[in-house]
C-alpha cells in the first residue's frame, strides 16, 4: 500500500488516550485523530509526536477528526532531538509552519524546502543560520518577499544605502527619507546572500565563512515577520527565558 508522507508540526492530547496531530504535506495542513496514542505502550506513539516525518493513511472521520488508520516513522530526527541547540531551532521552525502555513499556497515547493532544512540541521554540526536560512526563505512563499536587489521607490539598483521596513525593501540615496531605514550594510547583504541562494549551495563550508551577524539578523526578522504578517513566536520568548535563567 502506498502511503501519504508527512511532517508532524502539533501534536496535542485528546480526550483520555488519543491524540490529535497536524501535519504538513505536499497538499497542506491537515489535522488527524490519533486514538490511543497517549499511551506509551500504544503502536501509534511513535508516530503521534511532533517533530517526526512519518508515512501514513487514514479514513474520514464521520463527524468531526479524520482519523489516522496506518502510520510509519520515516525520520524522528533524532540528531535534532539529542542537541539541545538544534532542538530550539527545530521547534521555531515548524511552530512558524504551524501558524503560517494558512498564508502559504505551493505547498509541494515549501515541503520539500521544510524537510532539505530540517535534514540539514539534523545531520551536521550546529549552525544557527540553518534557521536563518528557514525564515527568510520562506518568505518568498508566502508572497512577501524583501526586495534587496533595488529600491523599492524608482527600482535604481545603484546607490542602495538602507532597508525601508514599511515599504519592504531597499532605498537609494535619492529616496532615503531617514525615517523607517535600517542602515546595517553587513547584516542586510547576509540576509541578502541566504535569501538569493539556493539550499544546495549553503553548504556547512559556506556558513562557517560567513560574519558573525545572527543575533542583529534575527532582529532584524522579527521585525519583518511583525510589520508584514503581525507574528510573533511564543517558542522564541520561552525559549530565550530559558536561556537567561541558564546564565
Amino acid at each position: 500500500m502506498q502511503l501519504r508522507e508527512g511532517i508532524i508540526v502539533k501534536s496535542q492530547k485528546y480526550q483520555e488516550n488519543s491524540k490529535i496531530i497536524t501535519l504538513v504535506n505536499t497538499e497542506g495542513l491537515e489535522t488527524f485523530l490519533v486514538r490511543g496514542a497517549s499511551l506509551h505502550k500504544s503502536r501509534n506513539f511513535s508516530y503521534s509526536q511532533e517533530l517526526t516525518k512519518i508515512g501514513y493513511d487514514f479514513h474520514s472521520g464521520r463527524n468531526s477528526f479524520n482519523i489516522l488508520t496506518t502510520g510509519k516513522v520515516i525520520e524522528s530526527y533524532g540528531g535534532i532531538k539529542a542537541d539541545f541547540n538544534k532542538l530550539n531551532d527545530a521547534l521555531l521552525i515548524i511552530e512558524a509552519t504551524n501558524q503560517l502555513g494558512i498564508h502559504l499556497s505551493d505547498f509541494s515547493t515549501f515541503y520539500q524546502f521544510l524537510d532539505e532544512i530540517l535534514l540539514l540541521l539534523d545531520l551536521n554540526l550546529y549552525h544557527p543560520y540553518y534557521l536563518l536560512i528557514f525564515r527568510v526563505k520562506i518568505l518568498y512563499l508566502l508572497g512577501i518577499g524583501p526586495v534587496f536587489s533595488k529600491c523599492v521607490e524608482c527600482g535604481n539598483r545603484d546607490n542602495l544605502i538602507g532597508f525601508d521596513f514599511l515599504k519592504g525593501g531597499m532605498k537609494c540615496n535619492e529616496c532615503d527619507n531617514k525615517n523607517t531605514i535600517y542602515y546595517n550594510q553587513e547584516v542586510i547583504q547576509l540576509l541578502r546572500f541566504l535569501y538569493l541562494n539556493k539550499l544546495e549551495s549553503l553548504s556547512t563550508e559556506v556558513l562557517e565563512k560567513l560574519p558573525n551577524h545572527y543575533l542583529e539578523a534575527s532582529k532584524f526578522l522579527d521585525r519583518y515577520y511583525e510589520h508584514f504578517l503581525g507574528y510573533q513566536s511564543r517558542a522564541s520568548k520561552i525559549i530565550k527565558k530559558m536561556k537567561l535563567s541558564e546564565n
